[in-house]
This record gives C-alpha cells, structure tokens and sequence, in this order.
C-alpha cells in the first residue's frame, strides 16, 4: 500500500543538535560538579577547622581527628617515648653523661599538639592544590622538649650529697713534743638553686654537646688553735716517775726514772682527725706506756716481765698524781728444757723447782712417762710458786747440803740453825719459793702427824703443801725425828727444832722468799 503524499508531508521533522551546543552544555555540566566539589570541600575544610588533620603523627601516635586538648591528653600518655638525649654534666673537675629525661626533661605536650594541629591549618594550606597532599600524604611532627623544674630541681637536691666534699679538718701532729698545725682545706657543697640555672639554660640553648658546669658553695675548714694544746703537753711531761722492781731470783732491785725523754713517746692527740668538730685533746697512749715496760723488762732479763695491766695502772696513777714512786713486781716467762739421760718428769720438776702437777699442766701435749732425750718440754713460769709479792727486806735459804737453815734481813743473817729434810723417797724440791701462807698448828692425815708453827713453802699437789715446821708429832703424841736434826728423814718438809720453828714463824711474813740450794 502506498502512503498518501499529503500524509507525508503533515508529519513532524526531527531537529539535529549542533555539536557546539553539545560542547557547551558538557563544560557547563562540568563547572556545575567543580561548583559542587569545591562547596563540599570547602564544606569539610570548614568542618575540620577544629581538629587536627589526617595523618599527622608525633612519636608514631596518629593524632588526626583529635583536638588540641585530646591530642594533649594523648601525649601525655606517650610521654615515656621521647628520647631527648644525653647531657654532660661537670663538677669542674670530672664529667659524667646523664640523660636529658633524668635531668627533668619531657614532652611539651601543649607546645606539640599545637604544632600537630597546624598542619594543613596554615593560611598557605588553604590552596586547593595543597588539600589532597595535605590529605592523603603522612604528616610527622617531632615532639616539643621542655624541663619539668620541679623535678629537675628535685633530681640535683638529690645528687647534691654524692657531690658533696666536706672540708678536711686541719692536721695537727706531735713532732718531738711540739705542737705541728697544718691547715685543712676547703670543702664544697652543691649550689641547687644555681645549678638549676645552669641546666635551664642549656634546655633552652638546644641542648648543646658543651658540658653543663654544675655550681658550689665553698665550705671553708676549721681553724685549731695550738695554745692550750702546746699547754698540755707540758703538763704531760712535767712528771717525773721512779720505778723500782724486786727481782727475787736474783735478790736485787732495778731501778728506773722516767722523765720526759721517756713519756714523750706515750703522747698522742685524741680527736685530731675531727679537728673541726672539737679541738683535740692530748692523752697517754696505754699501748705506748706498755712498750716502755716492756724496754725496762727486758734490762732484767730475757724471762722477766711485768704484769702488764696492774703495772701501767700504777705507772699511769703516778702520772696523774704529778709523778712519784712506783714499785712493780716482777713476773717470769716459761723456759724450754730439753730432755738428758736419766731425766724423768718428777726429777725435771723438782730439779727446776716445780710441783709435778704444774709441771704436767704446763706440757698437755707430751707423754711425760715415754720422755725421749733431745725432747723439749716447757718448764712452768716461776710465778706458779711465788704467786705473792716479795718481802725484799727479809729472805730465807736452806742449803740441803748442810742441813742449814739461814734467815736474811737486809741483807744480815738474824738466824742459823740446823735442820732435817726429806728423806730419798720424798725428797725436799730445790727452788726459790715464797711463804705462801702459815698455820699454828697443821695436821697432815696421810701420816697422821701434827706439824707445830707451819710455814708453807711450796705446792706438791693440788690442796696439798710441803713447809717449815717443828718437830713433829703423832695423834698419840709421841714427837718423831727429835735426834735426826742435821739428817734427811722428813718426808720432803724442812725441820726445825721446836723453839727455833717458833721464832720463825713469828718473824716470816707472807711473800718472804724462801730459796732450797741442793
């Protein structure tokens, strides 16, 4: 079928768009979206005005997002990770390196998180072509440092005594009984206050690699003043001590004057290392005074002594009483013995005037019934039988061998008589011994006799003593030895007539020394 022309030509003819009218309306839709975008980023640029932006880190913690306060608060919690460095420190003679963190140094949290915050918030950060960078790109910012003054304050007072030097107190000597001062020297102790300057401004200086020169007070020293010192030790030498020991081995004296050549060496200045706490005193050194005595003993003799204590008591009494005389008894050492034929432990004893019992005692180590020749045994000191001091004016000796009993007083005989000893079984020990006490009457139950006027003269056994005695007699009464007077028949005592052991006893006195010759 064909189509009416007319019908044709009523119908609508479509229209074609000129490209240009294209072109046109696709830039306008464009600066329609750049319009739109740049009102949405503007927008958020606005929004973010009061928060930190994307991406910006302070000791690795993301901060973006936050507030200046909430970053503050999130510092804070960080603040353990800065590391601010070393620090020298100088006391001006020494350096030593410290950390900054140990000195108050910390993260100025306010100062960063405001230095976060700037980031992206700069006027030049406002051009558009800063935003994407500023968004998308990684934002570290160091930390601000400042000091905790409080604590660093508190750090240096705490350090102030390790620094601390106190002043030396002044020397003072004794050279040849003078005086001798010599100044101390200044101490220091830490300035706190201008040490903390010191330390602020290096902080605020950057820190620098220079050392931080710490700051002192001089502590000056004391002063002594050597008047009354010098005063004192005149005093000190100012007595003048006589010394007299009986030596009753012997039968003489030694006799001593100490003066102030002597005491000199006994002086010493207590205190002197405290000088400037108190002024220092002069004293007796005990132990020097002991060294003196022990000069003067060894004059006696290589076994002579004195007994140590009692004798610088004396000695240091008569010091302080101005000087005077003093008397000191003689002590004596234990000797060494070696073994001969024959030798057994009781003849060693006896022959060395020893009681066998001190003598087992005085060798705890030594079969004394398998003694051996060349063995050494020690020979008990002779103060074990002469335990009392000596009545020097008066002295007895008996010699076994002419059954005689002689009684000495200063120096002249006053009695001479015959005398019975002890018999070969018990015989009389030889030896210098001493009165050790004496009894009216003593009674002797092993044998049952009555010794009259009994002086004792020596231990044989514990509790048990050999002495001077009367004529004897039995519980029967019947008196033994009456004729044997100038024989050995005892058994180890020393027999005197009755009238003779009387006038005896009434003339010894405790400590007279009694010596048995063979």
């Amino acid at each position: 079928m064909v189509a009416d022309p007319m019908q044709r030509e009523m119908a609508p003819r479509r229209r074609r768009m000129h490209p240009l009218a294209v072109l046109g309306l696709v830039v306008l839709g464009m600066l329609v979206g750049v319009a739109g975008l740049w009102g949405v980023v503007v927008v958020m640029q606005e929004q973010r005005a009061a928060y930190i932006n994307p991406h910006v880190y302070v000791l690795g913690v993301d901060l973006g997002g936050l507030t200046v306060s909430q970053a503050e608060e999130r510092l804070l919690e960080v603040a353990d990770r800065v590391d601010a460095g070393v620090a020298t420190l100088s006391d001006g003679e020494t350096e030593w390196e410290a950390p900054w963190r140990d000195l108050g140094m910390t993260i100025d949290a306010r100062s960063t998180a405001l230095a976060a915050y700037v980031v992206g918030h700069e006027p030049a950060d406002q051009d558009p072509r800063r935003w994407i960078r500023l968004w998308v790109g990684y934002h570290a910012v160091p930390p601000r440092l400042g000091l905790d003054v409080d604590r660093t304050r508190a750090l240096l007072e705490e350090l102030a005594p390790t620094l601390e030097r106190p002043a030396s107190p002044p020397s003072v000597a004794l050279e040849d009984a003078e005086i001798v001062v010599t100044p101390g020297t200044a101490g220091r102790r830490l300035d706190v206050e201008a040490s903390l300057e010191a330390v602020l401004s290096a902080a605020q200086q950057g820190r620098g690699e220079e050392p931080i020169l710490l700051a002192f007070y001089e502590v000056p020293p004391a002063t002594v003043d050597p008047g009354p010192l010098r005063q004192a030790v005149e005093a000190a030498l100012a007595p003048t001590i006589d010394i007299a020991s009986y030596d009753l081995l012997e039968d003489r004296w030694h006799n001593w004057t100490l003066g102030p050549d002597a005491m000199v060496s006994w002086l010493r200045l207590e205190g002197a290392e405290e000088a400037g706490e108190e002024p220092p005193a002069v004293v007796l050194d005990r132990a020097a005074v002991a060294d003196t005595l022990a000069g003067l003993a060894a004059e006696m003799g290589e076994t002579r002594g004195f007994r140590t204590a009692e004798a610088m008591d004396a000695v240091l009494a008569a010091h302080a009483a101005g000087g005077g005389a003093v008397s000191l008894a003689v002590t004596y050492a234990p000797r060494e013995y070696t073994v001969q034929s024959g030798d057994t432990a009781l003849t060693i004893a006896y022959r060395h005037g020893m009681p066998l019992h001190a003598f087992i005692q005085a060798n705890p180590g030594i079969d004394l019934d398998m003694l051996r020749i060349g063995q050494v045994v020690v020979i008990p000191s002779q103060d074990v039988v002469t335990p009392h001091p000596p009545v020097p004016h008066k002295r007895i000796v008996i010699s076994l061998e002419e059954h005689r009993l002689r009684a000495y007083e200063n120096g002249e005989v006053v009695y001479d008589w015959l005398i019975a000893a002890g018999r070969k079984e018990s015989p009389t020990a030889t030896g210098v011994f001493q009165v050790l006490y004496t009894e009216e009457s003593a009674y002797a139950s092993l044998w049952d006799l009555t010794m009259p006027h009994f002086i004792a003269v020596y231990p044989v056994a514990p509790d048990f003593d050999n002495g001077i005695h009367a004529l004897p007699f039995l519980s029967s009464g019947q008196r033994l030895w009456s004729g044997a007077l100038g024989t050995d028949a005892s058994y180890g005592c020393i027999i005197l007539g009755v009238e003779e052991a009387e006038t005896l006893f009434h003339w010894v006195e405790v400590g007279v020394v009694v010596v048995i010759e063979p």
